[in-house]
């Protein structure tokens, strides 16, 4: 059994050498047709913090090559994830009990309620023309329900079926090329387990795309809850087993002793959510076979992953590490390598996408700005001034 102990002492055995940027020859950038969209929070007081019961929402869309920016506000509060509709249109899925389906003009056309007692998971996919959706039990209960997903009709919100996630509280979800769904859970079975990690049971699952019958659910390893991944090459899959813990002394002294007992410099980021991030690797799991690998080369660098995307022309994934303020990335040759938010020019990295022929990423902070990084070597190619207000996720909308 592969525990966190493990996990750490493997990862900290990589050569650290290789984390700074490799020195490639200078090209012109190739940049890609499309848009990028971030979902923010602006609650009542209009203050940028999360956490009130009511209040409104954020789209920011964003043209990198025009460098112009549209702005709408949504209401419904908590606004986490996003889905492009077929004609047109976004799902915009809470992390709370509400969703909105927006018209191609970006007006309201249908609010969703999620059921008494329960909460969206905050992402969602597209299935035969059907919205589907993750849902937990509501996070004001101490104990959880096993998680569920509601398969949604567009025009209507008419629940169509309602199936298993295959763990507790489920999160992230993606469709596989093969045509898969695999769904992320978190695996938290009371509300403390989300700041003890200690009972954790990650994991996850796969669904038929034709009935979403579970065709397999996989046990993560309980390094934290697996919150987000993204499909790469040959069949893998990476995810992110977030762990983070309310900032107090214990806390500290439980991440100084991960860091080999070097103390962490607390990020403003912790200080604004009083929260302190455990170092964190990026998993990988061969779907075929089950196998699970771990990348923790500088856990100083990687604590507490948020948002990952995969760049298919450079056969990488890229991750934002918000607490310590880092985007890394990981080759497809097990390579891991970094860029300093600050060296972006954004502080408090939270986003990251890529657009289709596009060879570079682009990162997005918590409240302002955007920065384009060549792909290769996480260089700096472009940087833009854009409020963002507050927003978690960078996604890349379809031309």
């Amino acid at each position: 059994m592969i525990d966190r102990r493990t996990f750490v002492a493997l990862g900290a055995g990589t050569a650290l050498g290789a984390l700074g940027h490799a020195h490639l020859p200078a090209r012109s950038p190739r940049t890609g047709a499309g848009r990028l969209a971030a979902l923010g929070v602006k609650p009542p007081a209009h203050l940028p913090y999360k956490g009130e019961a009511e209040g409104t929402s954020i789209l920011t869309i964003f043209d990198p090559r025009s460098g112009q920016s549209q702005t709408t506000l949504l209401p419904i509060p908590e606004a986490h994830g996003l889905v492009a509709l077929p004609g047109g249109g976004f799902a915009v899925l809470g992390n709370h009990r509400h969703a909105l389906i927006l018209d191609a003009a970006l007006q309201p056309r249908l609010p969703l309620i999620a059921p008494d007692d329960r909460e969206f998971g905050g992402h969602g996919v597209l299935v035969g023309g059907h919205l589907l959706v993750s849902l937990r039990t509501s996070r004001k209960q101490d104990e959880a329900h096993p998680g569920e997903l509601l398969l949604l009709d567009l025009a209507t919100g008419k629940v169509l079926d309602r199936r298993s996630s295959g763990g507790y509280e489920p999160h992230d979800m993606t469709t596989l090329r093969d045509g898969r769904i695999v769904v992320a859970n978190y695996g938290n079975r009371r509300r403390s387990d989300l700041a003890s990690y200690a009972a954790l049971e990650p994991t996850l699952a796969f669904l038929s795309p034709r009935d979403l019958s579970l065709a397999d659910v996989v046990k993560g390893p309980q390094l934290g809850a697996l919150s987000h991944l993204s499909e790469g090459p040959d069949g893998r899959l990476a995810l992110l087993p977030a762990t983070l813990m309310a900032l107090a002394p214990s806390a500290v002294k439980t991440v100084t002793q991960a860091l080999g007992g070097v103390l962490p410099d607390l990020s403003a980021p912790e200080i604004i959510e009083q929260k302190i991030g455990a170092p964190s690797p990026v998993l990988t799991l061969d779907v075929a076979t089950g196998t699970w690998r771990s990348f923790l080369v500088d856990p100083a660098r990687q604590r507490r992953p948020q948002s990952l995307a995969y760049h298919p022309g450079v056969k990488a994934w890229f991750v934002t590490y918000p607490f310590s303020e880092q985007v890394a990335r990981l080759g497809d040759d097990g390579e891991v390598t970094f860029c300093a938010g600050f060296a972006a020019g954004i502080p408090y990295v939270r986003g990251v996408a890529v657009l289709p022929g596009d060879d570079g990423l682009y990162v997005s902070g918590q409240f302002r700005g955007l920065a384009r990084l060549d792909a290769r070597d996480l260089a700096v190619t472009a940087r833009f001034d854009v409020p963002l207000h507050d927003c978690t996720h960078l996604h890349a909308l379809p031309t």
